[in-house]
């Protein structure tokens, strides 16, 4: 811990003694009032021309707006609740006109990272990172995060779940066991390709609530979403524990308190080598009191179609998933400046049997003797209450998350008896934060905050032969967490932002054995013990232009230990802490130029591992490996050549190693991390066309390869996987109201072998990969009123 002290200190130094130079934003203080009032001393501060077609604007409300920024970025804050959007009319002329609100608008171009495209007439919005709980702007924002909008995730199939973000970002990473069973890993903080009772490493929020703790990727169908942020980690300051490959925050369409709206979508869609697939969903926005309340209610449904025979049991098309669910969210505007948000989600996903084939047999086949379904059950209901003055915003969130997975596996020796393993996981997350956070004025600001949280996991196991198995050795583990965090920002000199930060939490852990069988079935270590974690993070910026930054940042993250089920033993494990160094460049952005680029290189050092493994009678479990390292470079761009037109483009390589390995664990052929492609790239694009006054087409593609890796820890789970490429194309043809659209998945019909287990029982004799699913064409119907 020294030596990172030692040399965070010594980069701080370093950077500040770099000269300052001058900066191409202005210094903006406008107090919240009537429009007409902001726009005049807006008008003065940046020295613009702005006009009104409307006198009646002029009476309407405007926020205060403090900082340094562009007077772009200052117009558009001042306009973000008036009902109103800025034109540039001139070299450095505005004109301000009433907004003409479009319900689900037709998707514009490029909208996927922070690298989206702007058109030259009509300026984008500028990404804000709510993910920051600042609000910071991306530019203002010490790390590296990316912005998918949410109109880009329902581009050709609206409704999609967590693939949509996966085939976006370059840097996530996903385990494909099926939807509801996967894990998910940004910048190759990887622990194995399949389930177990660790905690995630990614951190997963719908709005400021946590999805999930020790459970697995819930894949919300993404209906009605505002936007999707990726930020990469460690997250350890703000978001604590299981945070170390970093969050993924998914946000909300609120409801509209004005507007009554409906929209809805459906498609049908055929699968090569598979059977078709269904899907639809809906929304209607209701304002109970115009200005004071509304509620807004989403459902939907979709059957995927198999596309896995299993020839042992003479059944084609047996991995059938089946989803359904909604959510619902009333907004309370009770008083001036203060919000309630009251939410509830519900999903249900039924697997009929699960996604792998058998390596060397007939592509998309598989030989079995049971069939090895499962189910994902999601229930979660959260409030929040914010409150807003004209420096500083006060935000209050409570929720409850209830998740139920049920998993069967064969467990078939060859020429055996059938025999199942069935095992099921009940999570119960309950959370609450409170912080207050001021706006970032003339490079300074802070956010201070405390949390508590209460986790528990309970997993029941089921061994023998099918007919009738057998209780099996199971485990409890809760853990019960208070914290305090803070964050600040500062600037020493010009053009250089300093931010600083720690976390500090102490967890409650207990956990006890389920069903013991067996004498030998003892609790190695006690089951009950405390853990003290202090999480500091400190970052620097500094402004090379008006276009390009200078970022360096240093963070942890950590996730807890507990108690896990090891060859007939119920044994704890201990916590595992990631500490990464990176050092990044941005040019460009957004809303100027048509080009921007971002490269990040990162030094990652885990200790204590925590990694899923198969223990000697092949039962899933976990185990600490031992130290490890990641070195890790990756690079984001955009490109706007025409209005209308734009690419974006991801690339990274990770390098990483488990260099220091515990006594007891046999690494496979290679010590590299499992599920950590040594390679990957994706590549988008978008092209929106006038066709006539009200007619548009909306054309987009992407393509994505993920490089070789492989499937865990130790001899058994040496397997290759990856080394994957796909590719998509979606298009829209419609007016604002009605559109007509057709997709085409795994364009090239590619079967690969992506990043999955599908029975741990199998591995010793027979091999396996999980296939893409075959080519799939869609078309759809999209309307709204």
């Amino acid at each position: 811990m020294g030596g990172l002290v030692r040399l965070l200190v010594g980069a701080l130094l370093l950077a500040c003694a770099v000269p300052g130079q001058a900066s191409g934003r202005v210094a903006i203080d406008i107090p919240a009032g009537p429009l007409g009032r902001s726009i005049t001393i807006l008008s003065d501060q940046a020295d613009i021309s702005i006009a009104l077609s409307d006198p009646a604007l002029a009476l309407r409300s405007a926020p205060a707006v403090r900082g340094r920024m562009t007077a772009r970025q200052a117009l558009v804050r001042l306009l973000e609740n008036a009902a109103a959007r800025p034109t540039l009319v001139g070299d450095r002329a505005w004109r301000i006109t009433p907004a003409v609100r479009q319900r689900a608008p037709i998707p514009a171009p490029a909208p996927a990272r922070a690298l989206a495209p702007a058109p030259t007439v009509v300026p984008i919005e500028p990404i804000v990172v709510t993910g920051s709980k600042r609000d910071l702007l991306l530019s203002n924002y010490p790390g590296t995060a990316s912005v998918l909008i949410g109109d880009a995730l329902n581009i050709g199939v609206p409704g999609r779940g967590t693939e949509a973000i996966v085939e976006r970002f370059a840097t996530v990473s996903s385990t494909h066991s099926g939807p509801g069973r996967n894990k998910l890993f940004i910048r190759g903080i990887a622990d194995s390709s399949f389930l177990g009772p660790t905690q995630a490493t990614v951190g997963q929020y719908l709005g400021d609530m946590r999805l999930n703790y020790n459970a697995s990727d819930p894949n919300l169908r993404l209906y009605d979403i505002e936007r999707v942020e990726v930020l990469e980690g460690p997250q350890g300051t703000l978001y604590g524990a299981g945070a170390l490959g970093g969050i993924i925050r998914i946000v909300r369409n609120p409801p509209e308190l004005d507007v009554l709206a409906l929209e809805g979508s459906a498609g049908v869609s055929l699968t090569e080598h598979g059977d078709p697939s269904i899907d639809g969903g809906g929304m209607v926005n209701i304002p109970l009191a115009p200005g004071r309340a509304g509620l807004r209610l989403i459902g939907y449904g979709a059957l995927d179609g198999g596309y896995i025979d299993d020839l042992g049991r003479d059944r084609e098309d047996v991995n059938r998933v089946t989803t359904y669910g909604g959510r619902a969210s009333l907004r309370l505007a009770p008083a001036e400046g203060w919000t309630m948000d009251i939410g509830g989600v519900f999903q249900t996903i039924d697997g009929r049997d699960s996604q792998y084939a058998d390596r060397g047999a007939p592509p998309l086949t598989r030989t079995s003797a049971i069939a090895q379904g499962y189910s994902n059950d999601f229930f979660m209901g959260d409030v929040v209450i914010s409150h807003d003055w004209d420096e500083m915003r006060f935000t209050s969130s409570t929720g409850i998350v209830h998740q139920r997975l049920e998993e069967r596996f064969d467990a078939t020796r060859i020429g055996g008896t059938p025999m199942t393993f069935d095992q099921e996981r009940r999570i119960l997350l309950v959370s609450t934060e409170n912080r207050l956070a001021s706006r970032l004025h003339d490079g300074f600001g802070w956010v201070v905050g405390a949390s508590l949280l209460h986790n528990r996991v309970r997993t029941e196991r089921l061994f023998g032969p099918a007919r009738g198995p057998m209780d099996a050795t199971g485990v409890r583990n809760a853990i019960n967490e208070g914290t305090l965090f803070a964050e600040i920002s500062f600037q020493p000199v010009d053009r250089l932002t300093v931010i600083a930060g720690g976390r500090f939490s102490h967890a409650r852990l207990n956990g006890k054995g389920l069903n013991v069988q067996a004498p030998a079935s003892a609790l190695t270590d006690p089951g009950e013990r405390s853990e003290t974690s202090v999480l500091p993070s400190v970052a620097a910026m500094f402004e090379l232009s008006s276009e390009s930054t200078l970022v360096f940042r240093a963070q942890q993250g950590f996730r807890p230990g507990g108690l896990v089920v090891r060859d007939d033993f119920i044994q704890r494990i201990e916590n595992d802490r990631v500490t990464t160094l990176e050092f990044g460049v941005r040019h460009g952005s957004r809303e100027s130029g048509r080009f921007d680029i971002a490269a990040t290189v990162a030094y990652s050092r885990w200790t204590d591992i925590q990694a899923d493994i198969v223990d000697f009678s092949g039962f899933p479990t976990t185990a600490n490996i031992g130290d490890g390292r990641i070195y890790t470079f990756d690079a984001r761009a955009g490109w706007r050549p025409i209005d209308g037109l734009a690419f974006e483009a991801g690339f990274f390589v990770n390098n990483s190693k488990v260099d220091e390995p515990v006594s007891g664990i046999v690494l496979a052929r290679t010590d590299r991390l499992p599920n950590v492609a040594d390679v990957g790239a994706q590549l988008s694009f978008h092209y929106t066309r006038p066709l006539s006054e009200r007619l548009t087409l909306n054309l987009s593609g992407t393509a994505r390869y993920d490089g070789d890796s492989r499937l865990g820890i130790g001899p058994i789970l040496g397997e290759p996987q990856g080394d994957v490429a796909e590719a998509d194309l979606y298009a829209r043809i419609g007016t604002e109201r009605y559109g007509v659209s057709l997709g085409i998945a795994n364009l090239f019909d590619t079967v690969g072998n992506r990043f999955a287990v599908g029975t741990p029982f199998a591995l010793p004799f027979r091999r396996q990969v999980t296939p893409l699913r075959p080519r799939t064409v869609r078309l759809g119907f999209d309307a709204r009123f």
